[in-house]
């Protein structure tokens, strides 16, 4: 198959939806202005593919940006247990408020709660009442209200879940209510009250709320107008429609599984390590109820999490969107501490106890935990990561040491991955993964596609679990920054022999604290969008577990990165082409793909652009950058597709007939030469310059076409079959090295041409198929513009390319079941599956006579 279109600065996928395949097909897809050519030659013949990983692409997520409090893990409330301002009492209560003035109201804490490992509560001391005294409370009460992060979405008709611990000293009248951001419109709200001896002690409400308004930067609080004093702690308010009730906020979730991520590396990152070890994350305080945990500040994203979203809910949320989880742990190193490597024993219990909660028995120690969380069934842990960006530090390697040795002597499965670095240097210690983080400028980016192209293939695969363009060039997310991305993932989906896994970094941002630019994904309390990044990784969704075929780039190639790989899905298999072209000029971009066997009959194509590299999505225009899928289309002139000047991403798909079952393999054992290929490309320009003949004389051609493209192979129906061998075998057959093409023009009126390239290492019959209802057979061909392929083409008007001087002319057309045979033969091998059958090409003179055609079939 031979395609070219032409691109500027952008990023191309090209794919198509083939049935019974050609070894060489050709399909111009060219811009009419001349410009650069540049050509990709793809083998997607079995000997030059290689499996791609099956967990090549998937996705970090980091508590940073607020992407997991505030963000995917949906509570409402920000700093539920008021332990924010810390342990030192009255403390910060931020961003509670007060609703009331200090003659009526005063809030203090203090370290009264019944939770173990967060003593702070809130102590609030109502000073009004609304019995007609002179210090009456306003008629709509005093209290609190906890705004969430940046607003909280309650939308008209959701239920909401809230929850909260009370106690007073006397009796109490609280009502809980959603509200305007400003307090003036509720949008739902139930009243609890008690008697003094029902909440003398902490005493747990469950309420479940109806939002019968909308407000996106709405509230949650709780007013009297009751004298006294009553205390809350440990306020929760949830969706009830979070993804399986798991906490999950759906549409970030769905954002998530749009990637079809293949694993997921958690919690960080440079969360895991802290600016101290203090505040680093630790996993054991991450389990539980969620009222006992006692939350952590994360001082290097400087903001505190009420660890909601911890150990637990990460191997959830790696469950729940089908990915592999990948753990990363504290090794004992933080950004400005370390623990020597004779007193890491602590840190490594507590990896071994990590690993057992995920994949202990429910009777194990840590195992019960985990099922007492309700989840009996292990998690499938295999693979952790010792720390996050450590390798230079002191004692990192003797740390890393000591994890090694016991987890590989405690689970020996488990894949165990390094900080340090081994591109291009081999490690000094046994891994089965090393990391690798790049966050560069766009063209930088570029031009390490070729990183890894000598990274030697006997040591540890690598991880590259933090890539980017920085803000530098990529601002808040743009189009410049997709290019250097994607030229970048192409290189990695190359070497996927020796790159096991590829992530993006950050994954979430709220717009609100941008603490790292650009993201993947940009959301708010109650909108979200992608951006260019994020749609340049969905384009390698099923790259995961595909196969790459081999290509090369020709011509002026220094602005241009591209691979091709196969895949299935959906019950058929498909080819597809991905190109990137960083220069400043468009690029006509020629793809020959040879060494397949398949009938072209469909493609389509997926763009990603925009009018300048440096345009963005926002909150505005959340799709000025984003894919638009259509059909793949042929001009009716010249079979040439013509594709707009400035394209950023462009893909089709290709892949066999659902119903086409290949039950054989026809192989020659001699490969063609090069001069045999240059021939080939030739022919196909002779034969699109060639006059096309009136439909009405291509009928045997046409039943020829029909009668493979309706095959079935749950019939009875015969496919041709080599000489000698007739009835031996049914089904689809490929010949490796023998270019079978129909090539379809459309002018006034819709005509065809067959052209048989037939390298000179094999011999075959051509003869006529069943016969087919004219009717069907027109209009199928009228359907399917486009290049027609089958693995043996039957009947007249075919054309022997390869003949040698002293043969019959071989622009002529061969008379009806002519027989010919090329001057050198090699073996063929047909291939089943139970059983093989080794033949060798029968020598047949080249005749006209059609009784000596008859003869020879009858003595077979």
């Amino acid at each position: 198959m031979k395609t070219s279109w032409r691109f500027l600065k952008s990023v191309c996928i090209l794919s198509f939806l083939i049935g019974a395949c050609s070894v060489y097909q050709s399909l111009c897809l060219v811009d009419d202005q001349a410009d650069a050519i540049v050509t990709l030659q793809v083998d997607a013949s079995n000997m030059t593919r290689r499996p791609i990983p099956e967990t090549l692409f998937g996705i970090f997520f980091e508590e940073i940006n607020h992407a997991g409090a505030g963000g995917l893990w949906a509570e409402l409330v920000s700093n539920r247990g008021f332990e924010t301002g810390g342990q030192t009492i009255p403390s910060n209560i931020w961003p509670w408020s007060i609703i009331g003035d200090e003659s009526s109201i005063y809030v203090a804490t203090d370290r009264s709660s019944c939770f173990e490992r967060n003593k702070i509560a809130l102590k609030m001391e109502v000073l009004c009442d609304s019995n007609g005294s002179s210090n009456s409370c306003p008629s709509g009460g005093v209290g609190i209200y906890n705004p969430g992060y940046w607003g909280m979405n309650i939308e008209e008709g959701k239920k909401y879940k809230v929850v909260f611990y009370v106690r007073s000293t006397g009796d109490i009248d609280v009502s809980v209510s959603f509200t305007s951001s400003n307090g003036s419109l509720t949008l739902a709200s139930e009243n609890i009250i008690a008697l003094a001896s029902d909440v003398s002690n902490w005493t747990k409400k469950e309420l479940l709320l109806e939002a019968n308004g909308t407000d996106n930067g709405a509230r949650l609080q709780f007013t009297t107008t009751k004298k006294g004093s009553i205390w809350f702690d440990q306020v929760s308010a949830m969706p009830m429609d979070t993804y399986k009730g798991h906490g999950f906020r759906n549409d970030l979730f769905q954002m998530m599984v749009g990637l079809k991520p293949r694993f997921i590396r958690f919690p960080g990152g440079c969360f895991v390590e802290g600016e101290w070890l203090g505040n680093a994350f630790r996993w054991k305080e991450t389990v539980g109820a969620w009222e006992e945990r006692p939350g952590h500040y994360g001082d290097v994203w400087k903001y505190w999490t009420d660890d909601g979203l911890g150990h637990f809910e990460f191997f959830q949320l790696a469950e729940d969107i089908g990915a592999a989880p990948i753990w990363v742990f504290n090794n004992g190193i933080s950004h400005n501490d370390q623990v020597e490597t004779e007193n890491v024993k602590p840190f490594v219990q507590e990896a071994i106890d990590g690993i057992e909660f995920a994949r202990g028995d429910p009777n194990s120690t840590w195992g019960s935990v985990r099922a007492a969380m309700g989840h009996p069934e292990p998690f499938e842990l295999k693979y952790v990561a010792v720390g996050n960006e450590d390798c230079n530090k002191t004692y990192y390697r003797g740390n890393y040491l000591e994890f090694y040795d016991a987890i590989k002597k405690a689970y020996p499965d488990i894949k165990i991955i390094s900080n340090c670095d081994a591109s291009f240097k081999p490690l000094d210690h046994p891994a089965d993964y090393f990391d690798y983080h790049v966050y560069t400028l766009a063209k930088d980016l570029f031009s390490r596609s070729h990183d890894f192209d000598n990274t030697p293939r006997n040591g540890p695969k690598a991880f590259v679990s933090e890539y980017a363009v920085n803000k530098t060039d990529a601002n808040n997310g743009n189009l410049l920054a997709a290019l250097g991305e994607a030229a970048f993932l192409l290189g990695l989906e190359k070497n996927s022999d020796i790159v096991g896994m590829v992530s993006y970094a950050p994954l979430f941002v709220n717009t609100n604290d941008k603490r790292w630019i650009p993201d993947a994904i940009v959301f708010n309390s109650s909108h979200l969008y992608g951006t260019p990044s994020y749609w340049v990784q969905q384009f390698f969704t099923e790259s995961s577990g595909a196969t790459l075929l081999d290509s090369k780039l020709k011509g002026n190639s220094s602005s241009i990165e591209a691979s091709a790989i196969s895949f299935q899905a959906n019950g058929k298999d498909y080819i597809q082409i991905k190109a990137v072209n960083f220069g400043e000029e468009s690029v006509n971009l020629k793809v020959t793909v040879t060494g397949l066997i398949a009938n072209f009959y469909g493609s389509k194509k997926k763009v990603l652009t925009s009018g300048n590299v440096m345009d963005e999505n926002s909150f505005s225009t959340p799709e000025m950058i984003v894919p638009q899928e259509s059909l793949l289309e042929m001009t009716e002139e010249e079979d040439l597709i013509k594709m707009a000047p400035f394209i950023a991403l462009f893909t089709g798909l290709c892949g066999f007939k659902q119903k086409t079952r290949p039950l054989g393999t026809i192989e020659t054992e001699n490969q063609s030469s090069p001069m045999e290929t240059t021939e080939r490309e030739q022919t196909w320009n002779d034969v699109q310059n060639k006059e096309s003949d009136d439909l009405q004389n291509k009928e045997s051609d046409d039943q020829d076409t029909n009668a493979f493209n309706d095959y079935d192979s749950d019939t009875n129906s015969e496919l041709p079959l080599p000489p000698a061998r007739k009835g031996a075998l049914r089904g689809t057959y490929s010949c490796n090295n023998m270019v079978l093409r129909r090539s379809l023009s459309t002018k006034k009126k819709l005509s065809a041409s067959l052209t048989i390239q037939m390298p000179r290492s094999l011999s075959m019959v051509l003869k006529r198929a069943v016969e087919e209802d004219k009717s069907v057979r027109n209009k199928k061909l009228k359907a399917e513009n486009s290049i027609l392929v089958r693995p043996i083409i039957l009947g007249e008007r075919c054309r022997v390319l390869d003949a040698e001087e002293g043969d019959e002319d071989h622009s002529q057309r061969m008379p009806k079941n002519r027989i010919y045979r090329p001057r050198s033969m090699s073996s063929i091998s047909i291939s089943r599956t139970n059983s093989n059958i080794d033949m060798n090409a029968i020598p047949v003179e080249v005749t006209s006579s059609e009784d000596s055609v008859k003869k020879k079939e009858n003595n077979y």
